[in-house]
């Protein structure tokens, strides 16, 4: 079997960097130069539609509960809550901010986390220190819906349950748990960080029980996958790939290459102007509704006050 080209390069670096400390330390004269051969794929990164994200999603609910009732039956253990737990949170961060499963978030300490506010919204920043590029970046995590009591859903959700998961963190207002220099990503009876093995293994059995661990093709899904739905669906939404370049700490030219399989044809009504039109007819009569409401309380509050008048 050949390597891939990936393949090949990570190894590479590895072997780089033993050269070159070899050479420091005069066991060698030079470098050697190594091959770079290995395949190259045009196949689509594997992702989740959004039929089966939802899917996928709900399953994790129902299974959660269930794992649950089947603590220290047949050899599923606390541990084993513990890790299935924690994985439907991680599951909803990777896909709603991007970020590479590994090092990359399991690095992540509350101290890292922090809170933007534009036009007063607030949105979670991840300050990532330990990435594949070794380039620290911020990414923001994304808000897929928002209850009408302004209930935050996504990774604000996520992290409100890890967060009361342990005593040292729980029920803290966020300015003060986003100080706490902990690791986010513990399991709960232990305490310790856990193993990116342990949830890729975890994943993949969760998968194959909800029928989602094969794509069309054949080709088996992984964590990582999380990370390529979420750039296909900012994709959707119109995201430029400057802009996703940016939240991924990735290449433009990367981001082409792996995601061209998307055309405007796929969402029309965000080429065409529909979306933005349809936002504003939103707004105004989210306007107007208010304006109704303020001329109703108006003419009450007159009529309290002749009420009043006419009791002196």
């Amino acid at each position: 079997r050949q390597l891939s080209k990936s393949a090949v390069n990570t190894h590479n670096s590895a072997l780089n960097y033993v050269f070159n400390l070899a050479k420091t330390h005069n066991y060698i004269v030079e470098v050697p130069s190594l091959p770079k051969n290995g395949t190259t794929t045009d196949k689509r990164r594997l992702h989740f539609t959004d039929k089966e994200y939802r899917k996928l999603c709900n399953f994790m609910w129902r299974d959660l509960q269930k794992s649950e009732k089947r603590i220290n039956t047949d050899g599923f253990d606390q541990r084993s809550f513990d890790i299935r737990e924690l994985l439907r949170d991680v599951i909803l961060i990777l896909a709603n901010s991007g970020i590479r499963c590994g090092n990359e978030l399991l690095s992540l300490k509350w101290k890292n986390l922090s809170i933007v506010t534009q036009n007063g919204i607030d949105s979670i920043a991840f300050n990532l220190v330990k990435t594949k590029t070794n380039k620290q970046r911020t990414a923001i995590a994304y808000v897929p819906k928002q209850s009408a009591k302004e209930k935050r859903y996504g990774c604000w959700s996520c992290f409100e349950r890890i967060r009361d998961r342990f005593d040292d963190t729980k029920g803290l207002e966020w300015d003060e748990l986003f100080k706490k220099d902990i690791y986010i990503f513990r399991l709960k009876t232990s305490g310790k960080l856990v193993r990116t093995e342990a949830l890729t293994k975890d994943f993949k059995t969760f998968l194959n029980r909800c029928d989602l661990l094969k794509d069309e093709f054949g080709n088996d899904r992984v964590l990582y996958s999380l990370r390529h739905t979420y750039a296909s669906r900012r994709r959707f939404e119109g995201m430029s790939f400057d802009d996703l370049s940016i939240q991924m700490g990735t290449s433009v030219e990367l981001l082409k290459k792996v995601y061209s399989h998307f055309v405007v044809s796929d969402n029309p009504n965000l080429f065409s102007g529909h979306t933005k039109r349809e936002k504003q007819i939103e707004e105004a009569a989210a306007k107007q509704q208010m304006s109704d409401l303020l001329v109703q309380n108006a003419k009450l509050l007159n009529m309290a006050e002749n009420l009043t008048k006419r009791k002196e």
